[in-house]
């Protein structure tokens, strides 16, 4: 199998490295340039991209994205660091790209790629009711857009969020042991950046204050429920985040 491997710095000879000794044929592009131009001349069968200081991915990631020839479809890993983890999942989805991997699990590299297709990406949504009904209704909803998953208590979700890493987690906040206040509160605790929506057959101004105070993204009625007002609702709270991230990363260059 060959593959490009686009990265400025360093880390492309490593995993040139990496993936030649699994008997991968690799070539390596320092400049976007020279990386567009050799997967115009060359059959290429995947795409790494490793973003740097002052080196974003997605500008090529759009441009190949937006072709109407073979390179089009071919299967792109960007490989990032953990500490903007959240931002490069959401431009991920935006832009299309195929996966993301963490340089603390390179190892998992060559196996990736042999498994790897290009198909959309889903952004993955935890929902927790104690409801089963309720639950399998909302991932119903969800499933054709989301890669979902659903949990029956707070305390089976936490088990599971960390390790998994969600975009956003949905929330009932009538649930007994552990309620949704004290859920988002601790999802939060573990990673700040992700979007917890709460649910709730009755929302009051009480609830939607400590909401606010909690830092959720927002709230949903549950007696309002169907298909598409709610994947509405959860793509304009995917859309803001990616406008704040943006914005946030342009005062910071």
């Amino acid at each position: 199998m060959t593959v490009l491997v686009v990265s400025p710095g360093p880390q492309g000879e490593q995993i040139k490295v990496l993936l030649e000794d699994e008997g991968y044929q690799v070539e390596t592009r320092s400049d976007v340039n020279l990386a567009i131009e050799s997967l115009n001349t060359h059959a290429f069968e995947r795409l790494i991209i490793v973003p740097q200081a002052g080196f974003e991915p997605w500008p090529l990631v759009n441009l190949l994205r937006s072709t109407d020839n073979k390179i089009a479809k071919i299967p792109i890993v960007i490989i990032s660091n953990e500490s903007n983890w959240s931002y490069q999942r959401l431009m991920l989805n935006y832009y299309d790209a195929s996966a993301l991997l963490s340089f603390n699990a390179l190892s998992r590299l060559p196996g990736m790629l042999r498994d790897l297709y290009h198909t959309p990406f889903k952004p993955k949504i935890m929902v927790v009711d104690d409801n089963p009904v309720s639950l399998e209704h909302i991932s119903r909803f969800l499933k054709p857009l989301y890669d979902v998953s659903g949990f029956n208590s707070g305390a089976e979700a936490l088990r599971v969020f960390k390790p998994e890493r969600f975009d956003l987690v949905m929330v009932d906040l009538r649930m007994p042991k552990m309620n949704g206040f004290t859920l988002i509160e601790k999802l939060l605790e573990i990673d700040p950046a992700v979007l917890t929506l709460a649910l709730s057959a009755e929302m009051d101004l009480e609830a939607s204050i400590r909401l606010h105070q909690l830092g959720a993204a927002g709230a949903y009625s549950k007696s309002k429920m169907q298909s598409v007002p709610l994947n509405h609702a959860i793509h304009s709270l995917f859309l803001q985040r990616h406008k704040h991230f943006l914005l946030q990363n342009y005062q910071l260059a």
